[in-house]
């Protein structure tokens, strides 16, 4: 029974460590972008209208699951830009599409609903600059419309997390997850089977779930290399008789 709380545990924590979303971009263009050297460096400011902002690129602000939160001075706060956790990706694009050195552009439409019931949308402008000096700047426009920029080195093509390769770093390709799911999956059925079994008094390979499948698969293996061996025999010998009687 532990095993199988392990494996599940195991599973849960691949799924969480996906959860935050991908911070790595490849443009139309061919240049590459990977934010992800930015995650946990928070970043403040405020806008037009007296509030503060709190951002955290690529990842969430503690206590929320926006990646852009808003504060007023009633002290309550409004997410911008949800990330990650189901709540939707954002669009990716270049700022100038004819300059991939400007920097990307993420666009959200998942924030918090505001007065009158329209939903809080952002751009949030990663701009490349080259003295990484991680500022932030804010606007609001009318419609709950935010306009934010921000300046750092990691925004520049092919900068990354990892040294400037430009090829995405952290995080699990999709492909490996697929995989650890599967294995996963399959050790939890074995396990769980066999415990299952051996409660109701099965001993030995007869506690193993579907046994039977397992003990046929080998001979049904063989049986079905030799019938397609067979098969591809008699269509060469057939070809080949065709094409002597042509000739």
């Amino acid at each position: 029974m532990r095993a199988c709380l392990l494996a599940v545990c195991l599973l849960a924590a691949v799924l969480a460590s996906q959860a935050a979303g991908d911070c790595s971009w490849t443009a139309p263009t061919g240049d590459k972008f990977d934010l992800s050297s930015l995650t946990g460096k928070i970043v403040t400011g405020n806008d037009n209208k007296g509030y503060d902002y709190k951002m955290n690129p690529c990842g969430t602000v503690a206590g929320s699951k926006a990646m852009v939160q808003q504060g007023t001075e009633d002290g309550d706060a409004y997410n911008i830009a949800l990330w990650g956790n189901g709540d939707g990706q954002p669009t990716w694009a270049l700022i100038d599409s004819e300059n991939a050195k400007a920097g990307i552009r993420m666009s959200f439409t998942n924030g918090d609903t505001c007065w009158p019931q329209m939903q809080r949308t952002a751009n949030v402008d990663f701009q490349c600059d080259t003295a990484d000096g991680a500022k932030m700047l804010v606007s609001e426009e009318s419609g709950c419309v935010f306009n934010i920029v921000y300046s750092a080195k990691a925004a520049c093509p092919g900068a990354s997390g990892g040294g400037g390769s430009g090829k995405k770093s952290g995080g699990l390709s999709g492909g490996w997850v697929f995989i650890i799911i599967l294995l996963v999956t399959s050790f939890v059925y074995v396990v769980a089977g066999c415990f299952m079994k051996r409660r109701k008094g099965a001993v030995g390979m007869e506690a193993c779930p579907q046994v039977d499948m397992w003990r046929s698969l080998m001979t049904n293996f063989k049986a079905g290399c030799r019938y397609s061996w067979n098969m591809v025999r008699t269509g060469c010998k057939s070809g080949s008789s065709q094409q002597y009687d042509e000739l």
